[in-house]
């Protein structure tokens, strides 16, 4: 007996189907999609790999070109990094050099030169170490041996410095018949008036602090060393003395600086100690001014970092050109006429400082990172000259 059919079942089993093969279509485009990711994934980790090894190529192809001359490779030399196909070639076969470029390669080796020592103008002490008089005496004759020559060894040697007191004595005289009368000679003139240092103590102290970056704390210790019990209070004392003695050379430095056509300027702080308890120490700044063509660097000493420091530096500046950084101080100068020199710009946007590689027509901040993009300065600047 034959059971009637029922639509609704017949309409269920048709939409089960459809949805079983949706599913099973559902099912292989996931696992396409799987595979296609798993394939993006490995050509992503090949080119992450490709940039991580070219950015390796181009930082040792900019230390080659840009970093320090000791520390620059051969032009010949080859790269820390190579392409793989370059590494998969075979090397080919040298070929047989000639007898004459074997010559020349033996012959343009380069000499060891000897040491350069500058001891000419060195005081020598002569030190002679003779035979004694028996050995003179020659063993077969008897007779008398005659000098012919002489054997000399150089040895450099350091004599420690040293402190000495130096009494300048100046005798009296009076007529004794009346009493009067009395002469003495005069002193000589001395820096510190009343003072105990001589000049050749205070050029040490100065040299020793300005030149050898020698704090007085240490010189202190150095002093008590040789037998001198000097205070750091006594030498910053003796210190500002001598600052006054030398200004009318400072003064002649700046008026020789200023006549030059192109100067450089640049400041760093400093920390200044004060007598304020509450603060201790303050932020000062220290300005350093300088010619290209002219071996002199002029040093000044300020409080505050405000413009009127460069303004009144460059009042009397009869030259072109200001070579500075992006501070905002130097911008009255250029009302007088003066042109500002720009900072030298790399490629690498992220740089520490500005270099060698060209020269940028914007100002650049003395901070850790440039002030201004390259491409967004403007190609006609009238305030900025091209220095290279």
């Amino acid at each position: 007996m034959d059971i009637p059919a029922d639509p609704t079942i017949e309409a269920l089993l048709r939409k089960n189907a459809e949805l079983l093969q949706a599913l099973a279509q559902r099912e292989a485009t996931l696992a396409a999609l799987g595979a296609q990711v798993d394939v993006l994934a490995k050509t992503v980790g090949d080119k992450q790999s490709e940039i991580e090894r070219l950015q390796h190529k181009l930082q040792a192809l900019i230390h080659r070109l840009w970093g320090r001359r000791s520390e620059k490779g051969a032009p010949g030399q080859l790269m820390l990094f190579h392409d793989d196909a370059e590494q998969e070639q075979p090397a080919k076969p040298d070929a047989a050099p000639d007898d004459e470029e074997v010559l020349e390669s033996r012959t343009s080796k380069k000499k060891r030169k000897p040491r350069a020592v500058k001891s000419k103008d060195l005081p020598r002490v002569r030190i002679e170490h003779d035979v004694t008089p028996e050995e003179k005496i020659c063993t077969c004759c008897g007779e008398q041996k005659q000098r012919f020559g002489e054997d000399v060894r150089e040895e450099y040697d350091y004599v420690p410095a040293s402190v000495l007191v130096k009494e300048h004595v100046r005798p009296k005289y009076a007529c004794r018949s009346c009493g009067d009368g009395v002469v003495i000679a005069r002193l000589p003139p001395v820096l510190i008036e009343k003072g105990m240092p001589g000049p050749g103590l205070l050029a040490q102290i100065v040299t020793a602090k300005y030149a050898d970056h020698l704090p007085l704390y240490r010189q202190e210790a150095i002093f008590l060393r040789h037998g001198l019990e000097l205070s750091r209070q006594t030498m910053c004392d003796w210190l500002h003395a001598t600052a006054h003695h030398l200004t009318p050379i400072v003064l002649a430095m700046r008026r020789d600086l200023l006549r030059r056509p192109v100067i450089q300027s640049d400041d760093t702080h400093v920390m200044l100690q004060t007598n304020a308890e509450s603060k201790g120490c303050q932020k000062a700044f220290l300005w350093a001014w300088t010619a290209p063509e002219r071996d002199l660097v002029l040093y000044e000493f300020e409080v505050t970092r405000s413009m009127t420091i460069v303004d009144a530096f460059l009042a009397d500046f009869t030259g072109e050109v200001v070579v500075a950084d992006g501070y905002p101080g130097y911008n009255p100068c250029q009302k007088r006429g003066v042109k500002r020199g720009g900072c030298l710009y790399t490629h690498d946007a992220t740089c520490a400082k500005p270099r060698r590689t060209r020269v940028r027509r914007a100002s650049c901040s003395s901070t850790s990172r440039c002030s201004t993009p390259w491409k967004s300065v403007p190609r006609s600047s009238d305030s900025m000259l091209k220095l290279g």
